[in-house]
């Protein structure tokens, strides 16, 4: 079987020993007599698959394993770590314990002093594909080495492809608290760097945590605290607890530069480039846009949007007028599908004319020297979608990664008296936003199934947020549990489309 430009390029990695550039990843493959120009290698590393490769400061690209084997990441025990002889699995953790960001099942070896001390297999499952709450079975490494809540555990990645991992212990007392400090700070300081260089100025924990790890800032012995806690006392920085009334779950998802926020009525952080909410947030002006669409269209484009990956098929089927643009299918697909869109979205599909792939979606300021897109806003589905040219793919939340196909159905004769965008047939629930991708809705389906799981009621009340959430409400209440997760429902006339317009001046702000 023919090698794909991703193995090459790993290989060349692997060959060099170091970190390589753009052209230095292009000479060597001229020596394996393979041609590519830059923005095919750039491509072949943005690729969402490409898991096994980062990119470093300086433009240069290397393996992940270098980049996280021999590093140390120190978390602070609690009491409840203590008495339950446990080490909880955060959205932080998860990146140390699953640096691939597979969402798959795993074994894990912990060490200590040389000497196996553990080994289990994570499993994930259940709210955003997160391991298992906690590791157990470390109470008598606990006990042994006299660690007390306000103690740290140093976590050392000595190979994340075999996963073994050592275990250090660290009483309070000999923290070397100078160079901590030290260290806090350039972690701060690179994540506002960061934070200041993607669009909408927020990001996960655990990507943000990626970002900073790409700058082998893990390697010393003496790591910094968590990052949560260097950003919780940091007033440059904003954590928005997304996991408000789910139990266990300790990390705060959402890292946010203070100045970009503002508070909102339930005095919970929102950017402010999101002038009100995204969902549903002005009905006068949808019918105002939907009675001027009417005058400014004779013909819908018909559209089948299926989910790929998952059985039985989860599909919608919509008709949207000639004049869209690609954000306002964006819009559309969100509706008809049931996500929040409160992740990057884009398009894949092939130029008419070229037959080369075109990629559409948002700009990210951070990602300048290595993305060629086109703003979706400014590019019309009819430039694009033809008779000749009826599919492409559409990628929503680069974490889950949720790959979507687009069909072109027909080119019709708009109904009269018929608003648009219309949905006019479908199948299934789309899953619950961060929900793992494929395997990890797939666990999430499996819990929710069955009463007896341990972890059933913690999942059944986290699915019940997820329907608040798209209800605009602020958390679930126990009194709403019986709101459960219907994995076989849609109803096309329970779909309400948005205003394109409204929503996308929420992000650009004009």
């Amino acid at each position: 079987m023919e090698k794909s430009l991703k193995k090459h390029i790993y290989e060349l990695l692997e060959e060099s020993g170091r970190a390589l550039s753009i052209e230095e990843i292009i000479h060597g493959l001229s020596k394996r007599l393979i041609t590519k120009s830059k923005q095919q290698v750039r491509n072949a590393l943005n690729n969402y698959s490409c898991m096994e490769i980062i990119r470093i400061d300086r433009g240069k690209y290397d393996l992940l394993t270098r980049v996280v084997n021999g590093s140390y990441y120190r978390y602070t025990l609690t009491d409840e770590d203590i008495n339950d002889g446990m080490l909880p699995c955060d959205r932080e953790l998860l990146f140390i314990f699953d640096p691939y960001t597979s969402y798959k099942n795993r074994n894990v070896r912990f060490y200590a002093g040389g000497s196996l001390l553990l080994e289990l297999e994570l499993k994930f499952c259940g709210p955003d594909a997160l391991p298992r709450r906690k590791i157990a079975g470390l109470d008598g490494f606990y006990e042994n080495n006299g660690l007390e809540p306000g103690d740290d555990l140093v976590i050392n990645s000595v190979d994340i492809d075999k996963g073994n991992y050592g275990l250090i212990p660290l009483k309070k007392g000999k923290r070397n608290e100078e160079v901590i400090f030290k260290k806090n700070k350039d972690i701060a300081d690179m994540a506002g760097y960061i934070l200041n260089r993607i669009n909408g100025q927020f990001c996960w924990t655990h990507e943000l945590l990626r970002r900073i790890f790409a700058g082998y800032s893990f390697k010393d012995p003496v790591p910094p605290d968590h990052l949560s806690n260097i950003l919780r006392n940091d007033k440059r920085f904003l954590m928005k607890d997304t996991s408000a009334g789910r139990k266990n779950q300790r990390s705060m998802d959402e890292v946010l530069i203070a100045d970009s926020v503002r508070l909102d009525e339930h005095n919970a952080p929102v950017l402010k480039s999101f002038a009100g909410s995204w969902r549903k947030s002005n009905s006068k002006k949808t019918s105002h846009r939907r009675s001027k669409i009417k005058k400014d269209f004779i013909k819908v484009y018909q559209f089948k949007i299926t989910l790929n990956d998952i059985e039985p098929l989860i599909w919608r089927r919509i008709q949207v007028p000639e004049t869209y643009t690609f954000w306002d299918l964006h819009v559309a697909i969100q509706d008809s599908m049931g996500w929040l869109d409160s992740h990057l979205h884009e398009f894949h599909i092939k130029s008419p004319g070229s037959r080369k792939a075109v990629v559409m979606g948002i700009y990210r300021e951070g990602d300048i020297e290595d993305r060629d897109i086109l703003m979706d806003w400014e590019v019309k589905l009819a430039y694009y979608f033809t008779f000749e040219n009826r599919m492409a793919k559409y990628v929503y939340d680069f974490g889950d990664d949720w790959e979507h196909t687009i069909e072109l159905e027909g080119i019709l004769i708009r109904e009269k008296n018929k608003e648009y965008p219309a949905c006019l047939d479908g199948a299934r629930a789309c899953p619950p936003e961060d929900v793992g991708s494929t395997g990890g809705y797939e666990n999430f389906l499996k819990i929710i199934s069955n009463p007896g799981h341990e972890e059933y009621e913690e999942t059944l009340e986290w699915a019940c947020s997820q329907l608040d959430m798209k209800d605009e409400m602020k958390s679930c209440r126990v009194e709403n549990r019986h709101r459960k997760f219907d994995p076989e429902h849609f109803d096309p006339k329970e779909v309400e489309f948005d205003d394109p317009s409204e929503r996308l001046k929420n992000i650009t702000g004009y």
